[in-house]
């Protein structure tokens, strides 16, 4: 469960996911997820056929080196009782930080989550109230995970509990290839006790279109999906709880490599809760 609480936290500081991916992606999504049911080995890069070593030069071509990020975008979402699309800031330091804010026409800044490697911080500031959470508390003990969340967030592949995919890491997954030219990438179960079953959709250029997670024997799923129209993205998040279903979209304008750290919230007036007592706050 540890591994699958990345998952979590993108629905978290997103707030929300997409209206859905299309029916032909939703439907890979779910066969990577439900196939990944044995302990089969991955292939090595020498042991991986030309299409799969074409796709894999592709996937790994389009990870550009980075230090800083930032992205701006609309939220769209029913969590939020807003009557404008609020506006979205991103900003990341590789395995260093992740700010992000949700601001609103004539109101401002509304909520603000902050995740260091030492602690996880959302703030309410329409209700003045706030969670912080020692990062070991809140997430889990594995380290990289910031780093395994910030590469989600910018559309890559990631090997939960191990990190971004890499030459080195091609042994833990493998790799399928769809008649509609799409690729479904399944990490390896091989040692892994927590029930989370996940995969990937990669289109033809290599870019991720889909994360898809469930965990076995449970009825909650999630999917991420990512679409690059008109040279921006479109992230979007759909968890279907037992009882609830939370869905939404970001749509950012491209990345922006570089960026300046968001100012810090002076908390001396803000009431601290529990998480929970802070999702009730929320509605």
């Amino acid at each position: 469960m540890k591994k699958g609480i990345i998952i979590a936290i993108i629905a978290a500081i997103t707030m929300a996911p997409a209206y859905g991916a299309k029916k032909a992606r939703k439907t890979s999504g779910e066969k990577a997820s439900q196939e990944q049911t044995g302990n089969t080995p991955g292939q090595s890069a020498l042991e991986l056929d030309e299409e799969a070593l074409e796709i894999v030069n592709k996937i790994l071509n389009g990870y550009t080196e980075w230090q800083s990020a930032s992205f701006t975008g609309k939220l769209r979402t029913s969590m939020l009782k807003l009557p404008v699309s609020p506006t979205v800031r991103i900003y990341m330091e590789k395995g260093e930080l992740i700010q992000l804010s949700v601001s609103a026409p004539f109101i401002g800044e509304v909520g603000r989550a902050e995740i260091t490697p030492s602690e996880v911080l959302v703030v309410n500031k329409y209700k003045k109230t706030y969670v912080r959470e020692s990062a070991e508390a809140a997430m889990s003990r594995d380290h990289g995970l910031l780093d395994q969340v910030q590469s989600l967030l910018l559309g890559r592949i990631v090997i939960l509990g191990k990190g971004e995919l890499s030459m080195g890491l091609l042994k833990d997954v493998q790799f399928e290839r769809e008649n509609n030219g799409e690729w479904i990438v399944v990490p390896n179960r091989e040692g892994e006790e927590s029930g989370l079953q996940y995969g990937y959709v990669v289109n033809a250029n290599g870019r991720t279109q889909v994360l898809y997670g469930m965990m076995q024997g449970r009825t909650e799923t999630a999917t991420l999906t990512y679409d690059y129209a008109g040279g921006g993205m479109t992230l979007g998040l759909d968890l279907q709880l037992p009882k609830k279903r939370i869905e939404g979209q970001l749509d950012f304008s491209s990345v922006k490599w570089g960026g300046n750290r968001m100012s810090s919230i002076n908390l001396d007036r803000y009431q601290k809760v529990t998480f929970s007592e802070f999702v009730t706050n929320y509605k």
